[in-house]
């Protein structure tokens, strides 16, 4: 389909703070609290991919419309996965045990936790891998939809808190036998409470919108270091390359990004492809929020990768390679995005979108849209909540 046609279709609760307790009480008070959740602290409990899930409860908390708590869990997991458990309970009295799992790899699944979770929200969503499950289990498991790193602010004395009850409990189940390697792990989860960047950092507010600079495209991506059994990453990182290249050449000041400078990419790189000292969440964000165009590509094992969100809440038209992992309410091309299948078709593109302004502001106003509707934090935590007991 042409891009002119496309186009045209339209955290234990006892050390609770002081805050949230009053949100809690607030809460009671007028009825407003439709959900309790216990959120369940455990070795499992993934801090970082788990950010935005954690900004929404709280947000949802403060606002009064749900009851959160934090209880320390049974660890069901021996390591640390990227995955959240929650208890739910809504105002019939019926209880939800509900999974998060962030994973790439859409055919992988946390046993344990499936077996004893009522609903298992996965990230990396494709329904012909759910047939591989066990009958019981394939029922279970539904799309999470998208997912990136932000921390609220309000979110962050309570991401301390689950810092120090894994802390807490790591030390309490090995003793002293690594305390270094325990207190390192503690102080970078804690640190990741403060380099981790609101949603707010992303969004793009109607007045910034006018002002924005529609004439830029925007692809910023880093290259992977060989691991055993992570996808075909010399494949990945190849296209990669190529990719920045038929960009910057056919852009020209047009182009804002590159490969993201490290000791590999300096390695496999040519250095004109590369760029320095963006790698800060925070000043990451501030760039996304003054180009008009990002162009998408796959993460790994074909994940929907954080750089869709992230898109979405700036509101940028999306030039994206075919989406292979699955959504809860899908991503339209030609609404939310145009389509390319070559290098050259990115850049063909991402042209037509230059040189189409009407088109490309319909485009922004439509993923602002779905950004508010469906992947805001506080506004994602909601349908997870509610589509528990559907």
């Amino acid at each position: 389909m042409h891009p002119a046609d496309a186009a045209s279709r339209v955290l234990k609760h006892d050390v609770w703070n002081h805050a949230m307790h009053n949100a809690n009480k607030n809460a009671v008070r007028s009825h407003n609290g439709t959900f309790e959740v216990d959120l369940l602290v455990s070795a499992s409990h993934d801090l970082y991919h788990g950010s935005s899930a954690l900004s929404g409860l709280v947000q949802l908390a403060v606002n009064g419309s749900i009851i959160l708590r934090l209880r320390q869990d049974v660890a069901l997991e021996s390591r640390p996965r990227a995955l959240i458990r929650l208890d739910v309970r809504n105002l019939r009295g019926a209880c939800r045990k509900v999974a998060i799992d962030f994973a790439d790899r859409s055919g992988s699944f946390s046993s344990p936790t499936l077996e004893q979770s009522d609903v298992y929200f996965k990230r990396g969503f494709v329904s012909g891998d759910i047939f591989a499950l066990p009958l019981e289990q394939q029922k279970r498991v539904i799309p999470y939809g998208l997912n990136f790193a932000s921390l609220h602010p309000r979110a962050v004395v309570t991401h301390l808190r689950i810092a120090a009850s894994l802390l807490a409990q790591r030390l309490s189940a090995e003793g002293s036998k690594d305390l270094s390697s325990t207190v390192r792990e503690f102080v970078h989860r804690s640190r990741l409470a403060y380099g981790i960047p609101p949603a707010t950092a992303f969004e793009c507010r109607a007045s910034e919108a006018q002002s924005k600079a529609g004439d830029t495209v925007l692809l910023q991506v880093r290259l992977w270091p060989p691991q055993v059994g992570c996808d075909d990453l010399e494949s990945v990182n190849v296209g990669r390359v190529a990719l920045v290249q038929t960009l910057k050449r056919g852009l020209g000041d047009k182009f804002v990004g590159g490969i993201i400078t490290d000791r590999f990419s300096e390695l496999h790189c040519p250095p004109d492809l590369r760029i320095q000292n963006t790698t800060n969440m925070r000043r990451y964000a501030r760039v996304v929020k003054k180009v008009g165009i990002g162009v998408y590509v796959r993460g790994l094992h074909h994940s929907l990768a954080f750089k869709m969100a992230e898109y979405l809440a700036a509101g940028l038209c999306i030039v994206s390679e075919p989406l292979v992992h699955e959504l809860p309410v899908p991503l339209r091309e030609g609404v939310n995005y145009l389509l390319f299948r070559s290098h050259d078709e990115c850049l063909e593109r991402c042209r037509w979108l230059l040189s189409h302004p009407a088109e490309a502001e319909r485009m922004r106003w439509a993923n602002r849209d779905y950004y508010r509707r469906w992947v805001e934090p506080e506004a994602h935590m909601w349908g997870v909540l509610t589509r528990s007991f559907e």
